[in-house]
């Protein structure tokens, strides 16, 4: 798993990589992590310059390899959905601290 994060990284950026997890715009400006058994899904909230908002949601699974917690497998669920701030950020708030 670690391999095949590293080549997308480079396959993005370059062989002088960086973690990243897209280009500089939209940022995250908060998220909500939902555990359930040995899997994580992760709920982005994130922004424009605009300002647009977005959200983007990841799966992960975790196993122990050699006594160490390892990421198994991971996917985006969807990305960069449009999301009506006006409306619907103190939405998203309430079910981050919920």
């Amino acid at each position: 798993m670690k391999e095949q994060f590293k080549q997308e990284q480079i396959a993005r950026s370059g062989q002088d990589w960086n973690y990243n997890i897209g280009v500089s715009s939209p940022w995250v400006v908060d998220y909500k992590i939902h555990m359930e058994g040995h899997t994580a899904r992760i709920t982005y909230l994130t922004q424009t310059s605009e300002p647009a908002h977005y959200q983007t949601e990841e799966s992960l699974t975790f196993t122990v390899e050699d006594g160490k917690l390892v990421v198994a497998e991971y996917h985006t669920v969807y990305e960069d959905r449009p999301f009506n701030a006006e409306a619907s950020i103190s939405a998203f708030n309430s079910w981050v601290k919920g």
